[in-house]
């Protein structure tokens, strides 16, 4: 009869333990080759749900966050901008999510799976987005779709070009691809 309630004792945390929901991260790594000119080189990253609502931001460049980008220049990351209004962010909530431009390479964004209130996201399938505006008008919108739960998931974005006619600085964004690691 001891041993019963020695080995219940010890089987009920091992299940507790395997039942708890297991943390995860998602990284979203783009291939970027700054081209250093007027209107190009500026983009953001963000997370929406399957219904297009904007979750949160992974990372913008600096220069997108500012009043002269979004007073002064409309096709600076315009989609990014309409969802997530920067001039009515505090300057916490930019240097949260802004840098500088990067230098070219590879570069990873990581999201905790915590939306734009603060809280922690329910498993399920989310869009990834990047946007950058390549030349003036000319922008480039990579997304897929990627399921957040218990097992890890690799997914490539779909570029789509506003002004596909134009080939100017269309290598700016060479990939994105997001993977969803269970930690």
């Amino acid at each position: 009869m001891k041993l019963k309630k020695y080995l219940i004792l010890l089987i009920i945390p091992l299940l507790i333990t395997s039942c708890k929901e297991k943390e995860g991260i998602l990284e979203v790594t783009v291939d970027y080759e700054q081209k250093v000119k007027w209107a190009s080189d500026q983009y953001a990253v963000w997370i929406e749900d399957l219904s297009g609502n904007y979750i949160n931001t992974l990372f913008v460049t600096q220069y997108a966050t500012t009043g002269q980008a979004y007073n002064e220049r409309p096709d600076c990351v315009p989609l990014w901008m309409s969802k997530t209004n920067p001039a009515g962010m505090t300057s916490e909530q930019i240097d949260a999510i802004s840098a500088a431009t990067p230098n070219s390479g590879v570069h990873t964004y990581t999201w905790n799976l915590i939306d734009k209130e603060g809280s922690k996201i329910r498993p399920g399938t989310y869009v990834f987005v990047l946007e950058a505006t390549l030349d003036g008008d000319s922008r480039v919108l990579f997304k897929n779709e990627i399921h957040i739960g218990k097992k890890s998931a690799t997914s490539v974005g779909i570029p789509e070009y506003t002004r596909p006619e134009r080939e100017k600085h269309k290598d700016m964004i060479r990939s994105v691809v997001a993977n969803y690691k269970i930690l």
